[in-house]
């Protein structure tokens, strides 16, 4: 009986933590190279669908103050900080990134790239 009641609790408390992370697959409107002023200079402009825009807004604003993750077909590009909702359309990925890098990151997300934001804890 004691066994049975430890992996019932066990069992909910794995089902809890896993409904605690969720991820939202963003449709990707244009995606642009841009210029940032941190070194080594790439950026990508992304503009988001309407309704992917309007996802994200609910998804960061329940999430102030906590980090998410931005992924393009699975791969980490970056891991902010939530100060607040996301008003807008757009999202600028930027840090680390070399030209060329963005080149072949708005070439991937105007065709094909699933981009996906997260707040699964990195492993």
């Amino acid at each position: 009986m004691f066994a049975k009641l430890v992996a019932g609790l066990a069992i909910s408390i794995l089902g809890q933590t896993a409904a605690l992370a969720e991820m939202l697959e963003l449709k990707v409107a244009k995606a642009e190279v841009a210029r940032d002023d941190v070194p080594p200079g790439g950026a990508v402009d992304v503009l988001l669908t309407d309704e992917s825009a309007a996802a994200a807004a609910v998804f960061t604003g329940s999430r102030a103050g906590r980090q998410i993750h931005i992924r393009a077909d699975g791969t980490l590009l970056m891991s902010p900080f939530i100060r607040g909702p996301m008003n807008g359309p757009a999202i600028r990925l930027s840090g680390g990134m070399t030209p060329e890098a963005a080149k072949n990151l708005a070439l991937l997300l105007n065709h094909s790239a699933r981009l996906t934001i997260d707040d699964e804890p990195v492993k």
